[in-house]
């Protein structure tokens, strides 16, 4: 049972790390024919479907102490179909729910809390609950992996709605599951201990090149350790550390770290611009969301994230400025080119430095399918937060790499810096 056992992990860990891989490769875009984008993650919905029901049944072999063979002559009654004789097979079904349902509680609520977590991080699933997450993926009547299957050439008009990233993330877990009941090693991690690693790993690696650096030039050795441990503290946690230092460089383009120990704010410069750099080839993966909405980058939720160590959710730190759209343009808006998002940058620091307020919103969040392509208002500067505004900034949802800027209050306007630099950046006036 052991070796065979053993032989069964090792084919599903290939299986699921191999599938992962190739996914975490698909460009993060989407396709403006649908039937495009069923064709572009086909392959991972139906292997993913099918690797995840494969890994639920042998998980169940595990927890009753049989081989799958004999599993699959177990007939309890909600399995039983019609026509069929007493003790055949009735775990043979592609209907996850009833798959889920049959393993020991305390199992059941292990994916539960994942699941859970999972979904914290990756807010655009709205299915609250795992239960239901497998009922709503295998669809009527436990047809949805059958559906999928055959979507290239039969057209379901009704296919059961899916995530690949979350089938492919439960079913890793459920290995980690399986692997501790028959080895007995490391308990199966949940997603911010996995993505935690991910990122100490690459901080290491940011400080171990400083050190050896320093050393080379002739310095002596600095151990930065303490003040990394210092600045998680403060911030709770490695995630939010990164998450708040993600966010400042964002806005300001430089680190935040008050430690004064020489190179350290070098240091988690570098490490910042390392995850900013490589995450553009991370495709869909946890470590890949974590960061965007970290820095709050266009259409997502809330301006920043963070991990609640009571919790253990991932919840949004939410954007300063209420949602707000319009048709057209109020008369004397200015246009910027913003190609590389510099201006913007420049005009959000620059304002803070001449003891200005801002508030802000970039998820460009609209609810009316008809006032997709309207102008919404993502930057609002203050002299005072309880006063009017001086300066408003608009854009479009798909004119990102320009901006309009209407001056509210002219009066107001006392920065001889920005006032300038609005003169000299402006293209026209509406």
């Amino acid at each position: 049972m052991y070796n065979s056992n053993k032989e069964i992990i090792q084919r599903l860990q290939t299986a699921h790390e191999r599938t992962t891989k190739m996914f975490e490769q698909v460009p993060i875009n989407k396709e403006l024919d649908p039937g495009t984008e069923i064709a572009n993650f086909w392959p991972f919905i139906t292997v993913a479907y099918s690797g995840l029901e494969q890994t639920l049944k042998f998980l169940l072999a595990i927890q009753k102490s049989c081989t799958i063979e004999e599993l699959l002559k177990t007939s309890p009654t909600e399995y039983k179909r019609v026509g069929e004789q007493n003790g055949q097979a009735k775990l043979k079904s592609h209907d996850l729910s009833k798959l889920f349902i049959e393993l020991e509680d305390q199992t059941k609520k292990k994916l539960e809390d994942y699941y859970k977590q999972f979904q914290s991080l990756h807010s655009y699933i709205k299915i609250m609950n795992l239960e239901n997450f497998f009922k709503e993926i295998s669809g009527s009547e436990g047809r949805g992996y059958e559906l999928w299957r055959y979507s290239l050439i039969e057209f379901e008009k009704n296919l059961p709605i899916t995530s690949p990233e979350g089938m492919l993330s439960i079913w890793g877990y459920c290995l980690e599951i399986c692997e501790h009941n028959i080895f007995n090693n490391h308990q199966p991690r949940l997603i911010d201990k996995k993505i935690n690693f991910f990122f100490k790993q690459k901080l290491t690696t940011a400080y171990r090149n400083a050190s050896i650096q320093s050393q080379e030039n002739g310095k002596p050795f600095v151990d930065y350790r303490t003040e990394i441990k210092n600045e998680c503290l403060k911030h709770d946690g490695l995630l939010n550390f990164l998450a708040h230092e993600l966010l400042n460089f964002r806005k300001f383009q430089s680190s935040s770290a008050s430690c004064k120990l020489e190179g350290f704010s070098e240091i988690i410069k570098e490490w910042i611009e390392n995850i900013l750099e490589s995450q553009k080839n991370w495709g869909l993966s946890s470590e890949w969301y974590f960061v965007q909405r970290a820095i709050g980058n266009r259409g997502f939720p809330s301006e920043s994230i963070r991990f609640n160590q009571e919790t253990k959710l991932f919840e949004d730190i939410p954007w300063s400025l209420d949602s707000e759209c319009i048709k057209n343009l109020p008369n004397g808006a200015n246009k910027f080119v913003d190609n590389s998002g510099k201006r913007l940058a420049w005009l959000r620091k620059t304002s803070i430095e001449e003891g200005y307020k801002i508030k802000e919103n970039r998820s460009f969040v609209c609810y009316d399918s008809s006032k997709r392509n309207y102008w919404h208002r993502v930057m609002l500067i203050y002299k005072s937060l309880d006063k009017e505004p001086i300066l408003s900034i608009w854009q479009k949802v798909h004119g990102y790499k320009n901006f309009h800027l209407t001056i509210e209050n002219p009066s107001k306007l006392n920065s001889k810096k920005i006032n300038l630099w609005i003169k000299n950046n402006k293209i026209n006036s509406k």
